[in-house]
């Protein structure tokens, strides 16, 4: 029964950083307060890096699993993220006219969320043995 709440622990990084993310993006355009994009990009970003570090650091030692599910279900988030946000877009033009500057945020975050889990998520990938050479994280057997 615990592996299965360490399981689904590890959903709910990727769910933050992708689906809800993306929704909050499209509040904040939707509100017009275009400057609080800088902190939520900023936050994205950061939310992203802690996932990915999680995802390496915790091999072996706590909530390994809630790291693997973590790992694996990153990219099906983002494939979540674009379906998500057309939705939740979709309502928002049928609700009322929405600006062409909030079409065109609104095509960026499309594109750029999903974009930085999977570059987060190859970049663990291609560098990982890398953090382990470096000393950043502690590998088995290497």
């Amino acid at each position: 029964m615990l592996a299965i709440v360490y399981l689904l622990l590890g959903l709910i990084p990727p769910l933050i950083a992708g689906p809800l993310a993306g929704l909050t993006l499209i509040n904040i355009v939707k509100r017009g307060k275009g400057w609080y994009q800088i902190p939520f990009w900023m936050a994205l970003v950061a939310v992203n890096l802690v996932v990915m570090y999680w995802v390496v650091s915790s091999s072996g030692k706590w909530l390994s699993i809630s790291s693997l599910s973590a790992w694996f279900f990153t990219p099906v988030a983002s494939i979540l993220t674009v379906l998500v946000m057309r939705s939740a877009w979709r309502k928002l033009e049928g609700a009322r006219g929405v600006d062409i500057a909030g079409k065109r945020w609104f095509t960026l975050g499309f594109v750029l969320i999903p974009v930085l889990q999977v570059v987060m998520f190859v970049a663990l990938i291609l560098f990982g043995p890398l953090l382990c050479k470096v000393g950043l994280v502690v590998c088995r057997d290497l």
